[in-house]
């Protein structure tokens, strides 16, 4: 037997199936937003504006399908929003039987047919959409779009079951052995299926007798996914070695703590695993009642494992790297202490007299590149950026080089600009991003995303303003100027731009 989930690629149909959804209306949809079973698109023929159709919202267009048992007149589609804060439609396109009709609007909910349509098989495509107003930034970060109600498609009603036992067929999922496919059945109830929670499985066909040796089971396709397996086999006749239980137990899960768990007690009977479900990395350390554990082992595909022994009673567990981050903020904390107190010593002292010194002039406006060979360093720059970066990244800034070029924007606007980017908003952005500030956030990337954009922006005005002063000297030999009333330098005094 096994605990189940859905499987992503299961089909609205037989997940409706499954449920015991009673109609003859058929519906599908090209995806369910987080492979979620109440969100198949039964939920928007149910009558009940509570659940909704959600579709993933992405460069494919998600798509809402149904089919009648007869032809049926249409004159215009209510969409009703759901009550779930994502993307409701703006614009559809609506095939009917294959035939495709133009893109129409959705005013308030409401899709106007250019004219009546009939028939049977309908497909409804969202082309555009958008959040309702007061939707959190939070909330508009889901990648989702919704219909909790279509309204307007005659006898499109389905009664979904809210409870009861799932109506489970022999195959439903299935294991792949080297002795033959293995046939499992789901079980549950139709309320855990909706909740996304595991259904068990129990085995429905004869049983398959595995060779001796290792073995290698592989999940097979089906409705459900096997998530835990569990084997069972008679013992050895003629009494065989007699296996043993389990190593022993985790009675307290310990205190979690930021990149660290204490506390973790242990009853270990026998040698087994102390397994932490984390990501697997070398840095973890374990210990055991005050003796090293060592480093880890990687264990069920993905945590780390110490092997411990009996008696072992109290472990704790950090991430060894961490231990070096209090000794780098002392010395960042002593240094702003230094840097603060060298500040008020300088301000303490008596001022010295000192000549004011010449303000350094203007560069020189860079000269203007001709169109056709500015658009051409673009082109250049926007492969090798491209590479760098990303392919969105060189479509930008290929662009902006030609646009640097063309217009002869000198060095010193090209660093200021770099310069206001970093002080400005790259600092607002950093503030203001939401997310989980408690370190396990892991879309904390994509969260701020776009102060990354920026930054690589204003690393690209300072590389060109590199460049155009390096270019600027490579062209002309050492320059001196001097300002009026300027001593003499070696005998000689110049005004204005001439050889040193």
């Amino acid at each position: 037997d096994a605990w189940t989930s859905v499987d992503p690629r299961a089909p609205d149909a037989a997940l409706d199936r499954l449920a015991g959804t009673r109609g003859a209306l058929a519906a599908a949809s090209s995806g369910r937003y987080q492979n979620d079973p109440s969100a198949r698109a039964s939920s928007a023929f149910d009558g009940d504006p509570a659940t909704a159709w959600l579709g993933p919202w992405s460069a494919r267009r998600p798509v809402l399908r149904w089919r009648t048992p007869r032809p049926v007149t249409v004159r215009r589609l209510r969409l009703l929003a759901p009550r779930a804060t994502v993307r409701a439609p703006v614009r559809v396109a609506l095939a009917v039987d294959g035939r495709a009709l133009a893109p129409l609007a959705v005013r308030s909910g409401t899709v106007e047919l250019p004219a009546p349509v009939r028939g049977r098989r309908f497909a409804l495509t969202v082309l555009r959409a958008r959040f309702p107003r007061g939707a959190t930034g939070r909330e508009r970060r889901r990648r989702a779009v919704g219909v909790a109600e279509v309204a307007g498609v005659p006898g499109a009603r389905l009664r979904p079951r809210g409870a009861g036992a799932v109506r489970g067929r022999c195959g439903d999922a299935a294991l792949e052995t080297s002795a033959g496919r293995i046939r499992l059945r789901v079980t549950g109830d139709v309320a855990d299926l909706d909740a996304g929670r595991p259904l068990r499985a129990v085995a429905c066909g004869p049983p398959v007798a595995l060779p001796a040796g290792r073995q290698d089971v592989f999940g097979g396709r089906g409705i459900v996914r096997v998530d835990a397996l569990r084997l069972r086999s008679p013992g050895p006749v003629g009494g065989g070695r007699r296996v043993r239980g389990g190593a022993g137990r985790v009675l307290d899960t310990g205190r979690p703590g930021n990149g660290d768990r204490a506390g973790v007690r242990l009853d270990v009977r026998r040698p087994g695993w102390l397994v932490y479900g984390e990501s697997y990395d070398r840095g973890w350390r374990a210990t055991c009642d005050g003796r090293s554990l060592g480093p880890p082992v990687p264990l069920q595909g993905f945590a780390n494992a110490w092997r411990v022994e009996p008696g072992c009673r109290t472990a704790d567990i950090v991430f060894a790297p961490d231990r070096l981050l209090p000794w780098g903020y002392g010395v960042s904390l002593l240094t702003c202490l230094a840097l603060a107190a060298a500040l008020v010593v300088r301000r303490r002292r008596r001022p010295i007299a000192a000549p004011t010194p010449a303000p350094l002039p203007d560069d020189p406006a860079p000269r203007r590149w001709p169109l056709r060979r500015a658009l051409a360093a673009g082109a250049v720059a926007a492969l090798v950026l491209g590479f760098v970066f990303a392919i969105r990244a060189g479509v930008v800034l290929g662009p902006a080089v030609a646009l640097v070029l063309a217009r002869g924007i000198p060095a010193r606007r090209l660093a200021l600009a770099a310069g206001a980017l970093l002080l400005v908003p790259v600092p607002i952005l950093y503030a203001t991003a939401g997310g989980d500030r408690g370190g396990y956030d892991t879309n904390y990337a994509a969260q701020r995303i776009a102060a990354h954009w920026i930054g690589v922006l204003a690393v690209c005005c300072l590389g060109a303003a590199l460049w155009r002063v390096l270019s600027a000297g490579r062209r002309s030999p050492v320059d001196a100027w001097a300002s009026p009333g300027e001593p003499e330098v070696g005998g000689r005094a110049y005004a204005g731009r001439g050889p040193s």
